[in-house]
């Protein structure tokens, strides 16, 4: 197993949902193993950011990045993490490549780690992977609830949201 440095070292690991991460790094480390190398560029995001990027290329100057609004994103719950193929040798030196099949590699892994991957939408979002239990807006709703659309400041509300998916796994787990 790699450890996370240097190919998440843009991102904060400690906003990153833990179950997710491990699955996250052993999903990289598998694309390293078959010669591809892809470091991670954007993971948590919260609304207002969230809402920065919605606005952009509609009420802002850009192109359309996004289709989700603050809360509409596994972005804003540390669910989720987008990519990019790096052709440096260097993983501390990003060379991006947005070819689109140079990321079927990391959408098998992501996917034989029972992760979803945005290849896979209605609007294909290659670079991106996500926990598999909150693709759409419907499946963040009870997310967006419990977050009461409000940023406290202290990440607090991150952690029991987290505590929540893991009550929710483990009830689904005793069903199963």
């Amino acid at each position: 197993m790699l450890t996370p440095e240097p190919y998440f070292r843009r991102i904060d690991l400690d906003l990153i949902y833990p179950p997710f991460l491990m699955a996250a790094l052993e999903t990289i480390d598998e694309c390293l193993k078959a010669g591809a190398t892809y470091s991670a560029q954007s993971g948590f995001r919260d609304f207002a950011a969230q809402n920065r990027l919605y606005a952009q290329g509609r009420t802002t100057p850009g192109h359309i990045i996004t289709k989700a609004h603050g809360g509409e994103s596994a972005h804003n719950f540390g669910l989720a993490i987008d990519f990019v193929r790096n052709l440096s040798p260097d993983p501390e030196h990003v060379i991006p490549d947005w070819k689109e099949s140079d990321y079927n590699t990391l959408g098998a892994a992501a996917k034989a780690h029972q992760l979803a991957w945005g290849g896979d939408f209605a609007d294909p979002d290659r670079p991106h992977i996500q926990w598999l239990t909150y693709i759409s807006k419907d499946d963040l709703a009870p997310l967006r609830a419990l977050h009461q659309l409000k940023w406290e400041g202290d990440l607090q509300w991150l952690h029991r949201i987290w505590a929540e998916i893991d009550r929710r796994r483990a009830e689904a787990a005793a069903v199963a």
